[in-house]
């Protein structure tokens, strides 16, 4: 499966690149809430973005849209809710539902419709990363 690159748009208050990490993060917590990480834990986040050098412009790199996120019972999807404004109170009611209900589940269900993705080939055009980097 090739790479899909989820495009992040800045929010009120929040840069492209800030908003891409705390994505990131919030995802990351779904698994592995405050209440059960630990110091030694190597990571807080659960995909790595790629932020434009140049425009700031940010993607959320994911390996495989069918990834599985398991679901820690103490998850608190506050911050990610918040995290898109443009969702109504009726999707975002929804999302937390169904996360809430499941052991683990495809990242792919919870994409916003919004959320536009791109292909490697769209990093290299338009600048995010060189095509032949060693």
């Amino acid at each position: 499966m090739e790479m899909t690159y989820y495009i992040i748009e800045p929010i009120e208050g929040l840069t492209a690149k800030e908003r891409g990490e705390l994505i990131s993060q919030e995802l990351f917590f779904i698994s592995r809430p405050k209440v059960v990480r630990d110091k030694k834990d190597v990571t807080n986040r659960l995909f790595r973005i790629i932020t434009h050098a140049e425009t700031g412009a940010t993607v959320l790199c994911v390996p495989d849209p069918d990834y599985l996120i398991k679901v820690h019972p103490e998850n608190d999807l506050t911050i990610l809710m918040l995290l898109y404004p443009s969702l109504s109170k009726q999707e975002k009611d929804g999302l937390i539902a169904f996360i809430k209900s499941q052991d683990c589940f495809s990242f792919r269900v919870i994409v916003p419709s919004v959320s536009e993705s791109v292909d490697h080939q769209y990093l290299i055009d338009n600048g995010f990363i060189q095509e032949n980097i060693i």
